[in-house]
């Protein structure tokens, strides 16, 4: 999915959390927005997904403007998204496997056969099969982040939309995740954008990182670099 994001601002309680922000993103990109907490990465997470409106400017996907899509279009466009937020919480009461198979459910009704292939073959890919019955409760964080990304991914998703994916996996799980993803970028050009407050990405490192500051893109370039910017950003914010 081919994005593109044009002098977008939106308010948030504090005030301006985008001003002008303005961004493209080619099918099958991996892009990462690196922002500290409050910088408005998750609110152009939202944006993008169509789930929130910007206040001026526009979002595109493929070339059409998300503020001037009917209902039904809107709504296919956010079944072809993947959604990894925090906040999007899995369903407590439910064993992880009916929370992944959710979206099944919800959107491209299965047999029941077709369903647990589907889910747990996800949930081997990313190393977490076994805990298929657990609870979310039961899980520890690693487990339910990757339950959480499995959720986002069993739809086959265009476009995927991930806060903060590698907290609380070691290297060896995030590798697992980076190569799961891969696999999709390569099969389907599945485009991919994450948030980070750091930009320290380890195995799920992006192609490239967008710094954000000041509600507006500071900079862009290779996630290293992107990295080293923002420690110097922070070190300075800190001594002043």
């Amino acid at each position: 999915m081919n994005l593109s994001v044009r002098d977008v601002f939106k308010a948030g309680p504090g005030g301006a959390q985008l001003a002008g922000v303005s961004f493209e993103i080619e099918s099958g990109g991996s892009v990462a927005l690196v922002a500290p907490v409050g910088g408005g990465k998750t609110t152009l997470l939202r944006l993008l997904a169509g789930v929130v409106a910007p206040d001026r400017g526009e979002v595109r996907a493929d070339g059409r403007a998300l503020a001037g899509l009917d209902y039904r279009e809107l709504q296919a466009h956010r079944v072809a998204t993947g959604f990894g937020f925090e906040r999007r919480a899995l369903l407590a009461n439910q064993p992880l496997f009916a929370n992944v198979a959710l979206p099944i459910h919800y959107h491209r009704p299965a047999s029941e056969a077709e369903v647990r292939e589907r889910v747990l073959s996800l949930l081997a890919e990313l190393g977490i099969e076994k805990q298929a019955a657990l609870r979310p409760g039961d899980a520890n964080q690693s487990v339910r982040k990757r339950a959480l990304i499995a959720r986002a991914l069993v739809l086959e998703p265009r476009l995927l939309l991930l806060d903060e994916p590698a907290i609380d996996l070691t290297p060896a799980e995030q590798e697992r995740v980076r190569a799961a993803l891969e696999r999709r970028r390569a099969r389907a050009s599945m485009t991919i954008v994450q948030a980070d407050h750091d930009g320290h990405f380890g195995p799920l490192a992006p192609e490239r990182t967008l710094l954000l500051g000041d509600g507006k893109v500071l900079a862009e370039g290779e996630p290293e670099a992107m990295a080293k910017l923002a420690d110097e950003l922070e070190r300075k914010k800190v001594s002043a």
